[in-house]
This record gives C-alpha cells, sequence and structure tokens, in this order.
C-alpha cells in the first residue's frame, strides 16, 4: 500500500457455478510446451546490513513509544447464525476461541486509514504489525511485551533509507525451521530508489537483537510485499507500480533472499525475476507451514524443490502457478518456470469501476475499499499462500480472495510440483452481508480456518472466522464465529486495510491465531485491530 495514495482498483469477480466445486474435478493444466522459462535472474546485491542493539534495550525517542490503549475482551466466540452457506451446506463450528484481545489502534498514534494489519506467533510471543507501527505481545496472557513503537525504530541507527522511513506495508513471519522472527518494510530513498528492509532476529525473542538488511529492489514502487519462509530463501513478490504514470501496474517482481547467509548475519544478495504484466497483480509466494518438534507435523518440502507462486488470472478465469529455483552460489542457473494454469471459472467484478467503495456499513453512507486494487490493476489473492506436505499424503497449497457479491472464495491445490490441480473449491456467503479481507491457513490434521471481515448496512465492519475439518462435505466450510462485532464505522475515506494475517501455532501446529481491523466508534483514523486465536477440537 502506498501510503498516499487514494485510489485503488478493487476485485473482479463472481461466484463459481456449482459444477466447479466438486472436489473430483481436476483443473486443467497448460501443455508443458506452453510454459515460459524466464531465462533473466536479476541479482541485487544488499546495500548494507549490521546488527542491531537489543530491541529492548534500544534508546527509542519517546515521540515513538506509543501509548497503548487496550479495550475489554467483548464478544468473544460467539456463534453467528444465518441462512445456509450458498451451494452448501453447514453445520455448527468444531473450533473454538481462545484468546482475544485488543491490538495496535489508531489512538496510538497511527495517522494512516489503512492499517495493514498483519502479525505472527513465536514460540512465547506474538508480534504484530500495521502501517508503520510494531509491537509484541505474551501469547499466553495477550499482554503487551513492548511497543507499540514506530517500525522504522527497528531500523534506528542504520544508514538510509531503512533507518530514516518507515514506509509502510510491514510483514511478519516466524521462521518454524530457525525458530527466527523475519519482519520487514519498504522505504523510499527517492522517487525513482525503492528498498525492501529486512531484520531477521537472533533468537526466538522478538525483543532481543536483529541482522537488519536493506536491499534496492527496483525504480519502480514495490508495492503490496508479500513474504513466503522456505527452506532456501525468504521469498517475496511485489507489485511494480509507475507512480509518474498514476501508479500504473508495469508488472511483477519476485525475489528470493538469500535465507542461509541473514540467518548468520553474512552479506546477502537477492536474485529476481520480473513477470510481465499480463499476470498479476497479487501473484503470492508459498509460506511454509510445519512444526519441526510435532509427532504429527508436516513434513519439509523434498529436497531442492523449488517454491511456488501463484496468482487468479481475470481475463481467462483460473490460477496461475510458477515454480521459482534459486542457486544463489551460481544465480545464473536461477529459474522462473510457469506459469501453469488451472482453469476455473471467470468472476463479475464485485466493485465495478474501479476504485470503488462499494461494501456497505450501518449507520453511514460510506462505503468501504474492498482490500482494493493497485493502480489501474486488478485485485487478486490474499495473503498469505500456504504450504504443506502431509506425510504419506499430498503437497498441498491454499488461497481465498474476494468475489462477488460480497463473498469470499477459496481453494485447495494439490501436487503443486507436478501436474497441479484444484482438489476443491469452495465459495462462502451464508447470508447477504459483505465478506472480504479474508486469510487462510491449514493445521497438521489438515483443518482449514479463513479468517475476514464482514459487513452490511445492518452491521458495523465486524471480524470473524469459519473453517473445516477433513470430515466436512467437501467444497463446505462450517457456521461462522464473531472474534469482534465492530460498534462504529468507517465515515470518511472508506479505506481500509489491504490485507490481514492468519499464522498458526508453531509449538503445537493446531493452535490459529488472526489479526485484524475493526472499528470501536465511527469517525476517520480512529481504526481498531484485534488478535484472536482458535483451535479445532479435533486437532491434538
Amino acid at each position: 500500500m502506498h501510503l498516499e495514495r487514494t485510489s485503488r482498483l478493487i476485485l473482479t469477480i463472481a461466484f463459481l457455478s456449482n459444477a466447479l466445486l466438486v472436489g473430483s474435478n481436476r483443473a486443467q493444466a497448460l501443455d508443458n510446451s506452453k510454459q515460459t522459462k524466464h531465462p533473466q535472474p536479476i541479482v541485487i546485491p544488499e546495500s548494507s546490513h549490521d546488527l542491531s542493539p537489543p530491541l529492548r534495550d534500544m534508546k527509542i525517542p519517546a515521540s515513538k513509544v506509543l501509548p497503548y490503549h487496550p479495550y475489554p475482551r467483548t464478544d468473544l466466540g460467539r456463534s453467528i447464525s444465518g441462512p445456509a452457506q450458498l451451494s452448501n451446506a453447514t453445520k455448527q463450528a468444531a473450533a473454538s476461541t481462545g484468546l482475544n484481545f485488543e491490538g495496535i489502534d489508531a489512538r496510538s498514534g497511527e495517522q494512516f486509514p489503512a492499517p495493514d494489519p498483519n502479525g505472527a506467533v513465536g514460540a512465547t510471543q506474538y508480534v504484530q504489525a500495521v502501517n508503520t507501527y510494531l509491537a509484541v505481545f505474551n501469547k499466553s496472557t495477550g499482554a503487551l511485551q513492548l511497543g507499540p513503537f514506530s517500525l522504522g525504530s527497528l531500523w534506528s541507527g542504520m544508514s538510509a533509507p531503512c533507518g530514516t522511513s518507515g514506509e509502510g506495508d510491514p510483514i511478519v513471519q516466524y521462521d518454524k525451521l530457525a525458530r527466527r522472527w523475519v519482519i520487514s518494510h519498504h522505504a523510499t530513498l527517492s522517487s525513482s530508489s525503492y528498498y525492501e528492509c529486512i531484520a531477521v532476529s537472533t533468537s526466538s525473542d522478538a525483543t532481543g537483537s536483529f541482522y537488519r538488511y536493506a536491499f534496492q529492489v527496483s525504480s519502480y514502487w514495490p508495492d503490496y510485499p508479500k513474504m513466503g519462509v522456505w527452506p532456501d530463501g525468504y521469498y517475496f513478490s511485489y507489485d511494480l507500480d509507475n507512480q509518474n504514470n498514476a501508479y500504473q501496474f508495469v508488472g511483477e517482481l519476485v525475489c528470493s533472499y538469500n535465507r542461509t547467509a541473514m540467518l548468520a548475519g553474512s552479506a546477502a544478495t537477492s536474485v529476481c525475476f520480473q513477470v510481465s504484466s499480463t499476470y498479476g497483480p497479487r501473484l503470492l509466494p508459498a509460506d511454509l507451514e510445519l512444526c519441526p518438534t510435532c509427532a504429527n507435523g508436516s513434513l519439509l518440502p523434498p529436497a531442492g524443490e523449488p517454491n511456488f507462486f501463484v496468482n487468479y488470472q481475470y481475463s481467462t478465469g483460473g490460477l496461475n502457478l510458477w515454480q521459482f529455483h534459486v542457486d544463489f552460489q551460481t544465480p545464473s542457473n536461477s529459474t522462473l518456470t510457469g506459469p501453469t494454469f488451472m482453469q476455473c471459472q471467470k468472476f463479475t467484478p464485485q466493485c465495478p469501476g474501479g476504485y470503488h467503495l462499494c461494501i456497505p456499513q450501518l449507520g453511514s453512507s460510506q462505503g468501504l475499499d474492498a482490500e482494493g486494487g493497485v493502480g489501474l490493476a486488478t485485485g487478486g489473492l490474499t495473503y498469505p499462500l500456504p504450504y504443506r506436505r502431509f506425510p504419506n499424503g499430498p503437497e498441498v497449497l491454499l488461497a481465498v480472495h474476494a468475489i462477488a457479491p460480497g463473498a469470499f472464495h477459496w481453494y485447495e491445490i494439490h501436487n503443486p510440483t507436478d501436474q497441479p490441480w484444484v482438489y476443491q473449491q469452495g465459495t462462502f456467503a451464508p447470508d447477504s452481508s459483505y465478506r472480504w479481507n479474508a486469510s487462510i491457513g491449514m493445521d497438521q490434521l489438515g483443518d482449514i480456518a479463513v479468517g475476514y471481515n464482514a459487513s452490511s448496512s445492518s452491521i458495523y465492519p465486524a471480524i470473524r472466522y469459519t473453517g473445516r475439518v477433513p470430515s466436512d462435505p467437501l467444497t463446505t466450510l462450517e457456521t461462522e464465529t464473531s472474534i469482534m462485532a465492530g460498534t462504529g464505522s468507517e465515515t470518511s475515506s472508506g479505506r481500509w486495510g489491504d490485507y490481514s494475517s492468519l499464522s498458526i501455532d508453531p509449538t503445537d501446529d493446531c493452535t490459529f491465531w488472526y489479526t485484524g481491523e475493526y472499528l470501536m466508534n465511527s469517525g476517520i483514523l480512529n481504526w481498531n485491530t484485534r488478535i484472536a486465536s482458535f483451535k479445532f477440537s479435533s486437532c491434538p
């Protein structure tokens, strides 16, 4: 999200026919002869790197340490009843809500209309980031451990621009294999010099020290950066926008940053490919989900397996999948192969006419932006793209996006390495409320969860979740559950966070953690965020 942007284009999509919702209907992949092996990797060396002091000991200016305003815990885990799911059956949710507490809010000092809340859960902590602040919470109690403070403070003392600019679009990940935190945001040095700032913790304690890196990624604005953790790299995607031409989408940049070097605090490089503007935006990298210490945990990808990138192609009505193999020792050997096309169905627009504020709210004529567009391009899949490999089972990717007229649609993709196909997919629309800004995940048993926002002319924007267990009928999700019922509407700009975040606890591989946006009071620049955990009863 460019923090000065005032226009976005909304997703253009509609419902899938029931015939495509059957798990046995394999999507048709394109012949391999039609795939492209992109021949010219772009090698981007770091601009600088260093080691920070422990974050808890850094002398952050008082103006950057923000007052924290916890709200009472209310509306915990209330089931939301409604009509039957569109084209599918529903049943009472098998998941139960655990902790439910207040995250960073606009009263803490944030002055941007779209907070982009996201976070991750680690061994003992939950770390949340918004535009442009960071906070660390105790995951057992929800108590605030550190912050909220300006995100740029994490890079305090580093050379420009990472140490002097907190430009936005933060991402927080917990590298489950290394038990380290990875935190990123982008920064601007000039109108044609844009950077990605990446910090990797030296331990599992997010209040400790970090190896900090700056990479000059592009002369175009690298919008909507999204990260996936993989054994051989930290994979990112960027929507490249031309700021000098009304933020016109010019293509997708996909990069792999040298994870091994960054975990050691050594000099690091990035290997990137630029993808044609025909594909994108929102080309998401696969993010590895597993629990290294769990007896029933998922497996690592096969040795040497490439990372996967997926986007939804509105012009053709289906999913595209790329394979990114990186070789940091000999970067010229790196390859980006694809796309393999999985036919689904074309959708009709949710919000016709580009940046269109179509989502209704209670008590306000101001419509909301549906996790919006990028310049003149079309929105797509929402973060993240989880990957799992089950013992004696399939390799799985999950994806989700908003569709017309106010629902979200989700996919379970199998066998991404060789002839990928859509095992099941479904549309969730239990009533006439709008549902958007969804984030999807899967636990060690194959239970699927989705967190999202909901709003209508009769309710304030709310935070909810739903899910399914493997014994449920294919393509269906269970009854939704409330995380937080909003009590206010956004009354002026209509901007909303472009993404939210669902992660899974690395210590049990069962507990989901979700963070999203809501408003406690109607107004502008006064948003709130919530952090909640929940799990399915069948997961050990």
